[in-house]
């Protein structure tokens, strides 16, 4: 019953897909058609792909970006629904050559502070790395914990805030001998001044999971991953519940490749789970793009228009809103 009048109060709003492409553009984007609609005069250049986060209380879609005039990092929103580009919000961060890299952003749902991540001293990978919450009216940034240089995210922004747990996930690359390393998810409990789980068991390891999306529906993680199977790499939809940092397999996605980056976005009154892919059978560098819609229960494709020609012109991130 608490699912039902959850789903109904989801239901009762109107939703969006809200994205930003190469060039900065800011825009809408069509789940039937996969056009994107840029809203001119709203651009921002620079930006870490699927380094974004909505802000669902106030209306705000925020990325971390890159200044080239002030040579600074900063955070970044558009008011919904109209696309309005705020003032942004210097941050404390040293970039890489990489805009995006060693950073991640959630929205903090309790307090409407933005969860921010980024290098904050010393040149990578050997600077630290500092997790904290910043006020985007103020820009006074609080930080609760500083991990080691080697403790970054990866490229992609793979990191989300789910508010059932107050937890933030964050995919790291950790080192476990000389020249290898292996890819562990830190759960970072913000009740506790962020103090983190590393996830290193056996239920993780063996699952290459490149997208991740809170559903505020069921309070589980959702995710799109390459799980190990007999005829090697499975694409599947799989949950997470950060609770118990269990993984649970959805289903089989056998009609499609790995995700592009970590772009993910959850319908949630549809119950769809919105990521961009290739087709299985034709998955090399230059082949198409689809924004692919996937049944949250059944694994089933609900919809899959081309988005775009190639990944160099294609979507930096997506946020579904629910106005």
């Amino acid at each position: 019953m608490k699912l039902l009048v959850l789903l109904a109060a989801w239901g009762a709003a109107s939703a969006q897909l809200f994205a930003t492409m190469g060039g900065g553009k800011f825009g809408t984007l069509s789940p039937k058609t996969g056009a994107f609609s840029s809203i001119e005069g709203q651009e921002y250049l620079a930006q870490g792909q699927q380094l974004s986060a909505l802000n669902e209380k106030d209306g705000t879609y925020y990325i971390l970006g890159w200044n080239e005039v002030k040579s600074v990092a900063e955070l970044v929103g558009w008011a919904l629904p109209d696309g309005k580009l705020q003032p942004p919000v210097t941050l404390p961060f040293n970039e890489s050559v990489f805009v995006g890299v060693g950073q991640t952003l959630g929205w903090y749902s309790q307090d409407n502070y933005m969860i921010v991540g980024g290098r904050v001293g010393g040149q990578a990978p050997k600077g630290n790395h500092a997790l904290g919450f910043v006020d985007p009216q103020t820009g006074h940034f609080d930080p609760l914990l500083e991990l080691e240089g080697y403790l970054i995210p990866v490229l992609g922004g793979n990191g989300v805030y789910d508010s059932g747990s107050e937890m933030m996930l964050q995919l790291f690359g950790i080192p476990l001998t000389k020249g290898t390393a292996a890819i562990a998810y830190a759960c970072f409990d913000m009740t506790k001044q962020g103090e983190p789980t590393l996830m290193m068991d056996d239920v993780l390891l063996g699952r290459d999971i490149s997208a991740i999306a809170s559903d505020p529906v069921s309070g589980l993680v959702y995710g799109v991953g390459c799980g190990m199977g007999e005829d090697g790499c499975v694409t599947i939809l799989m949950t997470l519940d950060p609770r118990n940092q269990t993984f649970t397999n959805v289903a089989a996605l056998d009609n499609w490749a790995g995700s592009l980056g970590s772009m993910s976005a959850i319908d949630a009154a549809s119950r769809i789970f919105y990521w961009v892919s290739q087709k299985a059978a034709n998955s090399s560098p230059t082949a198409p793009f689809y924004l692919v819609g996937t049944d949250m229960d059944t694994g089933a494709t609900v919809s899959s228009p081309q988005v775009c020609s190639n990944s160099t012109n294609c979507l930096w991130s997506m946020e579904f809103y629910n106005a």
